[in-house]
């Protein structure tokens, strides 16, 4: 029994009423209520609030709120008012809160211009209050129809869609469906390339990567400048290497890209090409010359330090001999006295230490040197071409059998063929050739005119 005690005595007070009692109450989760009564009668009037007949503490207004509700707020709700003459309690007004649960479900992943079924339904712990439910599918791209529950999705790309679902009350709730489209993983990268000195073929190595949706690798060779052909492929459920069997190494460089055909049999764009080293080899006398064409990454991801010279008596006994660095592509083995067997290596940064990182050039020997009677052919006619001193420091002499004068041009190329220095209009017996700016190893000399060619090798130290 409550007991409220009041200061002074008043004539003829008014007995407390309720003239609008509180109103019952649908509302959504995490949303704001509020109730209110009305009451008249001889002040003061006093007001506590109850839910399920239980005060509720601090509730002591004619209006009370609750925000942000959950479901255990929902609940039957009076309010006691009091004056001096009684109390009296409200009706009882019923709070619902109302939550939706969606679902998206799910689709199957697609191919690129096929379609998936997007459907939505929804539930409410009190359905007859959410009564008839309405859809919104977002972003509307690729949609048949956003405002349906059942809809045709046919996107271009991998897209997620949400649905939002609302009830009569202003309820919602959403749920989010995410579209894969297949598309060929567009990232895969040879590794790199090699010469496999076991078979001498070209061997292609890259790293797989998983879960891209990748069913074959297509490897592809330059066969004339810019121009690719495919040379082979390789299921993704093999090892991540190719091996070139109609390849030549031993005749020339190769230049490899790769790229992926995905579940959908749509192909990637080719990855960045690798070349591989190829070495060729001259003699001077007892002087070995090597030059190689050097291990190329398009990328530019890679910058060799090192090139090793690997020296043999046989192919399978090749020993490492020397190193130069990595902006150097020749080498000169010195007072060779029998027949030995080269080949250059260089270490790339590939991360899957894929043939312990080491890239192999062709093996060349030197039989062709010590087979001929002489090692070195100074011109094409006897006595028509002499050089002094050969070889030289910094400058030389090259003098020519031209007694008419005819007009020569003068060529001066490395081991590889490039061509360093030329010289037109030549039309005396004499040329000087200064070192300048050329690197030491041995060049080859052709001198040109209309009906002689003169050629021969000198050797800068």
């Amino acid at each position: 029994m409550k007991i409220y005690l009041y200061s002074s005595v008043l004539q003829n007070p008014l007995a407390v009423s309720i003239t609008t009692p509180p109103d019952a109450q649908n509302t959504c989760l995490n949303s704001n209520v509020t109730f209110s009564v009305t009451a008249e009668g001889t002040s003061p009037i006093i007001y506590q609030w109850q839910k399920n007949g239980i005060d509720i503490p601090g509730a002591t207004d004619s209006i009370y709120a609750i925000n942000n509700l959950n479901l255990t707020d929902q609940g039957n709700f009076t309010c006691e008012v009091t004056n001096l003459c009684r109390s009296v309690t409200s009706d009882t007004a019923k709070l619902k809160v109302i939550q939706l649960d969606a679902d998206a479900c799910t689709a199957d992943n697609l191919c690129p211009g096929e379609s998936a079924k997007l459907m939505a339904y929804c539930t409410s712990n009190y359905p007859v209050e959410s009564g008839a439910f309405g859809y919104l599918w977002s972003p509307s791209s690729g949609l048949s129809d956003t405002n349906i529950s059942t809809t045709t999705a046919t996107p271009s790309i991998t897209t997620n869609y949400s649905v939002t679902v609302t009830d009569q009350l202003g309820c919602t709730a959403s749920d989010q469906i995410n579209i894969f489209v297949q598309q060929p993983y567009q990232n895969e990268q040879v590794c790199l390339v090699t010469v496999d000195t076991s078979i001498m073929k070209n061997k292609i190595y890259w790293q797989k990567t998983n879960d891209a949706g990748t069913m074959l690798y297509i490897i592809y060779k330059e066969t004339v400048p810019y121009d690719y052909e495919q040379v082979g492929n390789v299921s993704f459920y093999s090892l991540g290497e190719f091996i070139d069997i109609f390849s030549h190494p031993d005749q020339q460089s190769s230049k490899y890209k790769i790229t992926v055909i995905d579940t959908c049999g749509n192909e990637s764009e080719t990855s960045y090409y690798h070349k591989t080293i190829h070495l060729s080899l001259d003699a001077f006398n007892s002087i070995m010359g090597l030059a190689w064409d050097e291990y190329v990454d398009e990328s530019d991801t890679f910058s060799p330090q090192q090139y090793y010279i690997y020296r043999g008596t046989s192919q399978s006994n090749m020993i490492l001999h020397d190193s130069v660095w990595g902006f150097i592509n020749t080498y000169n083995d010195f007072n060779v006295d029998s027949v030995y067997y080269y080949m250059i290596g260089v270490y790339t940064n590939n991360p899957e230490n894929f043939n312990g990182n080491m890239s192999f050039s062709n093996i060349i020997d030197n039989c062709a040197f010590f087979n001929n009677s002489s090692v070195v052919i100074n011109s094409d006619t006897d006595n028509e071409l002499t050089i002094y001193p050969n070889p030289f420091s910094e400058s030389a002499t090259i003098q020519l059998y031209n007694p008419d004068n005819s007009q020569f041009t003068f060529i001066l190329a490395d081991l590889k063929g490039s061509v360093v220095r030329k010289i037109d209009k030549i039309n005396n017996n004499e040329i000087l050739l200064l070192k300048k700016n050329l690197n030491s190893g041995i060049y080859f000399i052709e001198l040109k005119s209309k009906d002689k060619t003169y050629r021969s090798k000198i050797m800068i130290e």
